[in-house]
This record gives structure tokens, sequence and C-alpha cells, in this order.
């Protein structure tokens, strides 16, 4: 059974569901919303890892909860004060239900005759942390879930905002690196990002995707030294890189490795090399058009999932870092062709490569900053600009 990458190697490759990112550049943060076209949304699950976790609406996403459902998934910067992107869009849906000239209104739970729209979120933490940016993050989500509602391709655009001239203008079609809510993440010692990929199998009918942001505490690279990933096994298509060698490493990492990451981070806890909350956020998209996804199902692929981040990020799931992944459904078959255990299986180990292929791209294309400031982007460490 054959499966291969998806026709533009993002989460655009699953259907049923729309991008939008928005990143103020002046104080290096951003967001990035993800909404789903169906308007009682779509099942949903959370799997968070790591002990500094900040998430939005991740309780209805429990197994026993009434709903399960979102119509919505915002990744935002800014700790704690980023969760003020999560209002602003459902505040956004809310608006468009109100609207009646409005395309796609009748999104959300119908409580006793108002429809509440229903919206999941993570946050990272991007320094400067600054109290007075809520309103910016407030208009960062507002102008990236307009974009996301945008027809056609613009949904792979982003949108910088000048805070200070209140004005804003579309960047080139991207949806790696230095955008959305990646603009201000960092990774290990390197400039962190926006990352995304995807896998499809067309003969048993489903794709995955993923899009997540990669501020981990720890890093991607197979040692300090040298520009290979530790996630080159699941590269495809030269996505990062040509597929570096390891260097020796195996995706177990080798004692060289291990060591020089101690060394590392045994000087965290005193004074600037104290550690910074961190974390990675995503959101892994599904689609299965053959056979019937439950929210059992979805919750297994988000565990699945995080082993992707461990076998792109090393060490993973710190006390510091926040780690939370959505996995959500945007289209299943029949209630009476319910996936089999083996199909679960395939899609699970799809979403973890994605997650690591994603992780990795995040860094890999990050946008250089002047020589002065930190942290640098992996191409400028290694000359390759």
């Amino acid at each position: 059974m054959t499966a291969h990458v998806g026709l533009t190697n993002s989460i655009l490759d699953v259907p049923g569901l729309r991008v939008g990112n928005a990143h103020a550049p002046s104080q290096w943060t951003g967001v990035s919303v993800v909404v789903f076209d169906a308007p009682g949304g779509v099942f949903a699950a959370a799997d968070v890892r790591g002990g500094a976790a900040s998430v939005f609406g991740a309780a209805p996403l429990a197994l026993d909860s009434l709903t399960g459902v979102c119509n919505a998934v915002v990744l935002s910067g800014g700790s704690e004060f980023g969760l003020a992107a999560c209002s602003a869009v459902q505040e956004a849906l809310a608006a468009d239900n109100a609207n009646p000239c409005s395309k796609r209104s009748s999104r959300g739970l119908v409580v006793e005759g108002t429809r509440v729209p229903l919206v999941a979120g993570a946050v990272i933490y991007d320094p400067p942390l600054r109290t007075d940016f809520g309103d910016t993050r407030r208009r960062l989500a507002q102008l990236a879930y307009t974009q996301s509602q945008s027809e056609g391709h613009c949904s792979t655009e982003a949108v910088s905002f000048d805070a200070d001239a209140h004005n804003a203008r579309r960047l080139a079609p991207c949806l790696n690196g230095s955008i959305g809510a990646g603009f201000g993440a960092r990774c290990g010692s390197l400039r962190g990002g926006l990352g995304t990929a995807s896998w499809v199998s067309e003969e048993e009918g489903w794709q995955v995707g993923v899009l997540l942001v990669n501020n981990a505490l720890g890093s991607v690279l197979a040692n300090e030294s040298s520009p290979a990933f530790l996630a080159a096994a699941f590269e495809r298509d030269g996505e990062f890189g040509s597929n570096l060698a390891l260097d020796g490493c195996d995706r177990r990492m080798s004692m060289e490795l291990a060591r020089t990451a101690l060394q590392r981070f045994n000087k965290f806890g005193t004074g600037e090399d104290g550690p910074k909350p961190c974390t990675v956020v995503g959101v892994v998209a599904v689609a299965s058009s053959q056979f019937h996804i439950t929210r059992a199902h979805l919750q297994r692929i988000a565990v699945m999932a995080q082993a992707g981040v461990s076998a792109a990020v090393f060490p993973a799931h710190c006390a510091m870092d926040g780690d939370t992944l959505f996995a959500v459904c945007t289209l299943s078959g029949p209630r009476e062709r319910a996936a089999s255990l083996g199909l679960l299986t395939r899609i699970g180990a799809a979403a973890q490569a994605c997650t690591a292929r994603a992780c990795t791209k995040a860094v890999h294309a990050a946008a250089p900053v002047d020589e002065n400031s930190r942290p640098l982007a992996w191409s400028q460490v290694f000359s390759l600009v």
C-alpha cells in the first residue's frame, strides 16, 4: 500500500480546512489559525506533554466530554497572554454567524438558541514578554482568521502587521519558517518557526497533514557543530537539505550527542543560561473518505504524533516544555466501515513522521536575522546564506 508526500507537502493537502497566519515583526510574535469548513465543527482530541503547557479549550476534547468537536485551532505567541488570540478567533466566528451575508455562518454548538463557536488553542513563550501586547495579538488573530477565509490560494500567504502604524501587508505564499505563530520562536540555540508536512494514500483514501510551531527547549541538530538534523531519516524530496548525513548518529542518538547535550543543559538554572519556557504546539489533521475515524482513534493519533517530536528534538517533553498537539478529523467515512487497527497504525505512523518533518522544516526554513540578533537562523550558523 503506497503513500507519498501530498501535492503541497502541507496541512492544506487535507480537505476541509483553511489556514491563516499573521505576525508583528517589531514585537517578535504572531498567530496562526486553522479553521474548519464543517459548520458543526470536527471531531478533535488533544495530547499534552511537558510540564509547562498553556492551552485553551482542551477539556471539551476529552473522550468523556459532551462535545469533542471544535471549529478552529489557534496557535499563538505570548505565553498566557497569547490565549487572548483564541478568544478573538471565537468572537470572529461568532460575528460571522451573526452576519446574514456571510457564506460561512452557522458554526458552533447551539446552546439555548445561541450558536457558540468552539475553539481550541495553545501558546508558546516568545520573549520579550509584555503585558501590553494583548491588543496586538487580538488584532493578529483577527487578521489571521480573515486571511484563512480568503478564497483561492490566499491561505498560504501570511500577513505582516505593523503595530505602530496599524497597517498590514501580505507576504509571499509560505507555510514554513518565520511566519505566523512561529515568527518569534526559537529551538535550542537556533531560530525556530512554523513547520508543516503531509502524507497521503490514494489507495486507502486518507490524508494526514501537520502544522506546528517549533519553539522547543531541545535541539533538532544531530550535534551542535553539524547542520545535519536528527530527523534526516524522515526527510522526503530534499525538504530540509537533501537528507544530510547524520555523521554516525542514528535516530536514537549516540552517546556523544547525549554527552554534548547534557553539558549544554547542565548550565541551565543560573543567570542568562537559565531555562526558558518552551514548547512545540500544533495541529494534526486527518481525512479518511473510506473509513470511519472516531474520537478514540484521534486520541491515539495525537499520542503517536507526539513521538514525532521526540524523533526530531532532543531532549523533548521537558519540565519547561508544554508540547501540545491537537488531532482533528475533517472527513470521515461511513460508520459501518470502522478503521481497522492496521489502518489506524498506518495513519498514526504518518502523523508521527509528518510531525518530525514539520519540526525540522520549521528550523530549516527560519529566516535570517540581523547578525547582532539572537538566536541566529540555521542557514546563518552554517553559512548557507
